[in-house]
């Protein structure tokens, strides 16, 4: 007898209809918050701009080449001679827009001074018992940085250079001076030519390294300036290499007149140069000097050092500076507003 089969029934339901309505009401949930939010948000940036940008503080005095000059910042600037009722308020601010307006133009012709040479002309324009407080004024460093200017203006400094030296040295056992070298074997053909060719060699590598951006003309310095056997005497506190600043323009002349010995090598190539680069690798000189009396002008000049040179920047002074400074101080996109109402 067949037994009867009952039928196999999922307690799986179906969920319930959602209506139109209440789907876009969760759709309005999830999208007008973070609206709102938003807009909070913006409101809050809206509020701090208009209150605080639109502030007396930072309201614009004068604009000098696209930099703004706020009555917050000039009020700090002043505060010194203002405080010793020096002059008035209106008459500073004018001032120190005439100044900023030729700083400005200096520094594009490449009259910058270093903080080191701002600090050492306070002594010009400060009595001899001026405060401590003169001294450190920003309206001290302005008026040093102007006087810096105009006096450069009447005796332009050469054209400035930035950049790195680089010395490979091989005149260890060439007798150069009065003194006699310390080293066994001097004079000696074999002993020198192994300094040169090792000499070549190092410089080879690191200007190959340098010219396929391998190696940073830093980390070159460091390694050059660390190898004894690139130095006078083998001696570490001998080596040539060096980094100069556009801020020092004697830095290149001093050292390479003074430290190799009086050698203009460097000095002369750096001087001819008009615009940055790289340097083949020349070949520096020193005098052979046989008398402590005997005259520079009679020198016999021999090799003893491979060089290179990375000019990151060349600042050229015009020879007409004082009328070049003239025309672009009269072009230079410039405007005083005055105090704020």
């Amino acid at each position: 007898m067949k037994q009867k089969v009952e039928p196999v029934t999922s307690s799986f339901e179906l969920p319930p209809k959602v209506r139109l309505k209440d789907r876009l009401r969760r759709l309005n949930k999830t999208i007008v918050l973070p609206l709102l939010v938003l807009f909070v948000v913006l409101l809050v940036i809206l509020i701090h701009y208009v209150y605080v940008e639109n502030s007396a503080s930072h309201k614009v005095v004068f604009r000098v080449d696209g930099t703004k000059y706020t009555e917050g910042y000039i009020d700090k600037l002043i505060a010194y001679p203002l405080g010793e009722g020096a002059s008035t308020r209106s008459a500073l601010s004018m001032q120190a827009f005439n100044y900023y307006k030729e700083i400005s133009v200096a520094q594009k012709l490449g009259l910058g001074l270093s903080n080191q040479s701002i600090n050492q002309l306070i002594p010009d324009i400060t009595s001899a018992n001026a405060s401590k407080t003169q001294k450190d004024s920003s309206w001290t460093a302005l008026l040093d940085y102007n006087f810096g200017i105009q006096q450069e203006l009447r005796n332009p400094n050469p054209t400035r250079y930035s950049g790195y030296v680089f010395v490979f040295y091989f005149g260890q056992h060439i007798q150069t001076g009065v003194i006699s070298s310390t080293l066994p074997n001097t004079g000696n053909a074999k002993s020198i030519a192994t300094d040169q060719s090792y000499a070549m060699s190092e410089a080879d590598y690191y200007y190959k390294e340098l010219k396929s951006n391998k190696m940073t003309p830093s980390q070159i310095l460091s390694d050059v300036n660390s190898n004894s056997k690139l130095c006078a005497d083998y001696k570490l506190n001998t080596c040539q290499s060096v980094y100069i600043t556009d801020s020092n323009p004697g830095s290149i002349q001093d050292s390479y007149t003074t430290q190799l010995a009086g050698s203009p090598t460097v000095a002369t190539y750096v001087g001819k140069q008009t615009k940055p680069g790289i340097s083949p690798i020349e070949t520096g000189q020193v005098p052979i000097v046989t008398s402590a009396a005997e005259l520079t002008s009679s020198y016999t000049y021999v090799d003893t050092y491979y060089y290179f040179v990375d000019l990151q920047t060349v600042h050229l002074v015009p020879s007409n500076i004082k009328q070049v400074f003239s025309m672009d101080l009269a072009t230079l996109p410039a405007s005083y507003y005055g105090w704020p109402k």
